[in-house]
């Protein structure tokens, strides 16, 4: 029986502790050889490690020398390969510099370099001026939240020239180049600048309609004191020398004296800048001292607009009244009614200078009740490119089809209807766009609106004359122009059109000062962020802040009135538009020059009867007189079967007169039918062919109810089955 702790050796069979290999032998416990790494029981041929020999001193000094060789090569060859490593980070660390990139802003009319407002930057010595320049915008937009690298952006030198070339020189830019330019020791001392390219090209900024009045009159200053200087001087090469004097202002009894005698004198090299109060031209050193001493001397100065203008309002008495006064001139022979040559001529050049891309016309075809909605979805699709052509109308399930007659005519009025209810609210006779219409915005409703007004003016149809008049400035000369005619209130619901008609109705310091010291002031003074104190306000105030009231009520109207700006700009209808305001004014805002009288309507009217003395003529006459019976009373009186527009719609395809001109109407008459089987008498309805502006009423009227009747079942004939007839 084996001993507690111990096991047998299967090698020399003796009684051995239990270890993992035999003391005696050191076979006979071992799971593998120490030699050759086998498991169990080790070959013969396997050497064991008690067989190893011994070393000798010689043989181990030789091993020792050859390991100890072997380990400072390695050591040697390790530290090579780190110092060519080291030396090549160390040449990538050492190309890399860092200098400073700051900004500039244009400040009163000057370019300023802001302070604080520093960038370090890390660039190669071998970088191009576009390089750190898309470098710094990077650096600046990561630094500063208000910073809008999305903008144009110019880099400049300190001396405020573009960096493209080395100064002085024709080396294109580097960091190196400049650096050495310099001769700066350190590159942390070379300073670059970044500036908005409309700062630093300010001259050729576009600019606003009064900017450009304003030039002009200081270029017209500038040429008549030049002249008469120069006329007065017997050399003509000291012409850039000559000084002119600018004149002493003087108040007295509320009105601005302007003195000839003057005191300073300025350069005509020098660049003046006109008084905001007296409008005296004064050089940048001067401008600011003297434009306060007016100010304290001239308290009681009524608000002065520019070009003489005084405030002018939009009410609807002051609109009667203009119109009332305009001249309506007629041409005789021509077959059409004009409201004026002016309109006449250039409604017509425009309409000829429209840029059409071929020679043929684009079919549309619409329907009935969705007029506007078919335009649109025509129109967005990508593939419609020729957008600026003449339209084909016809209606889907009717006879007629034409361009620009009286088909197209009915398309555009009925359009226009559904723009006007869809997309505008407001006096009818001046709308403002519906707040509600945003998303109209984003999927280009707004744009095919005026799309629809300029084909509408272009292609013979009717005027979209209901807009209201502030619109159609902003169309004209955006807000400035707007600002020129301050309207005498707003809506008298809202917080700001209450404060808008007490701050235009203030004329004293002190009603003014009551006006907005309250709490619906500090309110309204909040919500146009206006930082001034109302108790400091003055006269001098007055227009600015009506002018911000006006600006935030219209503030959501802009994206509206800019789309519709792109759509009229589809036929290059813009610059015909800003360049005679007054001839479109009349076609986009309400005027009496294209609504129908009962005796224009009359006059345009040419009856064809039967031969004098025929019993036919007698049943016309007859006829006749009841047909102007109920247009006298369609015209006047106050609820009408219809109203004389429908007629006109009816017999024109347009309720009103068209910018163009329109046709001579006709008026025939159709003989009675025979009577029914029932024994009833014919019951025809009026008929009409709109190209040709005929209309065709039967004869068998008796009454003018039964006219009315009639002509009433023939409109809703048209509005539910359409023209059988063009």
């Amino acid at each position: 029986m084996a001993e507690a702790g111990k096991v047998k050796c299967k090698q020399c069979q003796s009684m051995v502790p239990d270890k993992r290999f035999c003391g005696s032998c050191g076979h006979g416990l071992l799971k593998y050889c120490m030699d050759c790494g086998n498991k169990g029981k080790c070959d013969e041929s396997c050497e064991s490690a008690s067989s190893s020999t011994t070393l000798n001193l010689k043989q181990f000094q030789a091993a020792k020398t050859k390991q100890r060789t072997e380990l400072i090569s390695k050591k040697n060859n390790n530290k090579q390969s780190k110092q060519s490593t080291s030396t090549k980070s160390t040449k990538e660390r050492t190309d890399k510099v860092t200098i400073k990139v700051g900004l500039m802003v244009r400040d009163k009319g000057v370019l300023k370099k802001q302070r604080g407002n520093w960038a370090n930057l890390s660039v190669s010595r071998s970088d191009s001026a576009d390089i750190v320049f898309k470098l710094a915008i990077e650096k600046h937009s990561s630094l500063d939240q208000y910073f809008c690298g999305s903008d144009d952006y110019l880099l400049l030198y300190p001396d405020e020239k573009i960096v493209d070339k080395i100064p002085s020189s024709e080396e294109t830019f580097t960091v190196k180049k400049y650096k050495e330019f310099l001769k700066e020791p350190s590159y942390e001392r070379v300073k670059l600048y970044l500036c908005l390219e409309v700062d630093f090209m300010s001259d050729n900024v576009p600019k606003t309609y009064l900017e450009k009045q304003e030039d002009k009159k200081i270029d017209d200053y500038f040429n008549s004191n030049a002249a008469d200087k120069a006329s007065d001087s017997d050399d003509d090469e000291n012409i850039e020398n000559i000084t002119i004097v600018p004149k002493r202002i003087e108040v007295k009894d509320d009105v601005v004296v302007i003195n000839a005698d003057a005191e300073a004198k300025t350069n005509l090299t020098e660049k003046n800048y006109p008084c905001p109060t007296c409008r005296t031209l004064f050089s940048l050193m001067d401008i600011e001292t003297h434009a306060d001493e007016c100010a304290n001397n001239a308290p009681n100065m009524p608000i002065i607009i520019d070009d003489e203008e005084t405030f002018t309002s939009y009410n609807e008495e002051a609109m009667m009244e203009q119109m009332q006064t305009e001249p309506r001139e007629e041409t005789q022979g021509t077959g059409r009614v004009l409201q004026s040559e002016e309109v006449r001529e250039i409604v017509q050049t425009t309409i000829n200078s429209i840029e059409v891309k071929d020679n043929e016309s684009i079919n549309l075809i619409v329907f009935r009740g969705s007029c506007f909605k078919d335009f649109h979805n025509h129109f967005k699709k990508p593939w419609r490119d020729r957008i600026a052509a003449k339209l084909c109308i016809k209606f889907a399930g009717e006879v007629g089809r034409d361009e620009g007659g009286g088909v197209s005519r009915e398309f555009y009025t009925e359009a226009l209807k559904e723009v006007k209810q869809d997309y505008f609210c407001g006096v009818d006779n001046a709308m403002e766009p519906l707040l509600t219409s945003s998303h109209s915005i984003v999927d280009g409703k707004v744009k095919s609106i005026g799309h629809l007004f300029a084909s509408s003016i272009c292609n013979h149809g009717p005027a979209p004359n209901f807009l209201a008049p502030w619109l159609f400035d902003y169309i004209v000369g955006g807000v400035e122009k707007m600002f020129k005619v301050l309207p005498v209130e707003l809506d008298r619901e809202s917080q700001l059109g209450v404060m808008y008609s007490k701050v235009y109705q203030a004329s004293t310091i002190e009603l003014l000062k009551e006006a907005v010291v309250c709490d619906d002031g500090y309110a309204v003074f909040q919500a146009i962020g206006y930082r001034a104190l109302p108790r400091s306000i003055t006269l001098q105030d007055k227009e600015a802040l009506l002018r911000t009231i006006l600006l935030k009520k219209m503030e959501p109207y802009i994206p509206f009135i800019e789309s519709l700006m792109q759509g009229l700009q589809v036929f290059q209808l813009l610059e015909p538009i800003r360049s005679n305001p007054d001839v479109f004014r009349i076609i986009f805002c309400h005027s009496d020059m294209l609504l129908w009288s009962y005796e224009m309507f009359i006059e345009r009217l040419r009856v064809d009867f039967a031969e004098d003395g025929s019993n036919v003529k007698q049943l016309q006459l007859s006829c006749y007189r009841i047909f102007l019976e109920m247009c006298e009373l369609s015209f006047h009186s106050e609820n009408p079967p219809f109203k004389l527009g429908s007629l006109l719609q009816f017999v024109t395809g347009a309720e009103s007169i068209l910018p163009s001109g329109i046709p001579q109407l006709i008026l025939k008459f159709k003989p009675p039918c025979a009577k029914r089987n029932n024994g009833k008498d014919c019951a025809c309805l009026p008929e009409a062919s709109t190209c040709a502006s005929i209309l065709i009423i039967p004869l068998h009227f008796q009454t003018v109810e039964d006219m009315f009747q009639s002509f009433c079942e023939a409109f809703s004939h048209v509005k539910m089955h359409g023209f059988g007839r063009s």
